[in-house]
């Protein structure tokens, strides 16, 4: 096996049997601004545009990133998550005032998308509770796809891995490794 030296950071792939490094990926990423997508409800083109943020390592706005955003939530999730702002934490009756819901329903879907579909981070209890969203990558990909066995994956989790995967080959993240970095 020959190894070309590259300023990308080398990436370890096991393939069948075999361990080498994995050729970096080519940008194929077509960013698109939101008023691409007018079919698409505004509580998703909102949540796309949070995800998109750098402070989240998000991609820009493009085809994979609103699917998989169409994907993790529904419309009335979306509709409380696009009214938070990337790092900052939120109660459930902040969120309710944002959105215009009674507190308990937006406790309730908070507490799904965090203890459930492990989406939001949340911690503390009770109506201190506060929720953050979490990067795509590091973050909401390691928790949604927590499992003890791949057995043991939801329909709803296999999708989501897919649904990444291709936003990961957009190569959006190469954006994001500007310095080598050592892994594994």
């Amino acid at each position: 096996m020959t190894e070309k030296k590259s300023k990308a950071t080398t990436i370890i792939q096991i393939n069948q049997g075999i361990v080498g490094p994995k050729p970096p990926l080519t940008k194929s990423l077509r960013i698109k601004p939101l008023g691409a997508y007018p079919d698409v409800a505004e509580a998703f083109r909102e949540t796309a545009r949070l995800y998109a943020s750098p402070l989240l390592a998000g991609p820009p706005v493009c085809d994979e990133l609103m699917d998989l955003i169409m994907h993790m939530f529904t419309e009335e999730e979306a509709d409380i998550v696009r009214h938070f702002k990337p790092m900052m934490r939120m109660t459930a009756e902040k969120a309710a005032k944002a959105c215009h819901r009674p507190v308990e329903d937006a406790r309730k879907i908070l507490d799904r998308l965090s203890r459930e579909k492990f989406i939001l981070l949340a911690m503390g209890d009770g109506p201190k509770r506060k929720y953050t969203v979490m990067p795509i990558l590091p973050g909401t990909f390691e928790a949604v796809m927590m499992a003890t066995s791949m057995e043991n994956l939801s329909d709803w989790q296999r999708r989501f891995a897919e649904l990444f995967e291709r936003l990961g080959e957009t190569g959006y993240l190469t954006d994001y490794l500007k310095y080598d970095l050592p892994a594994v």
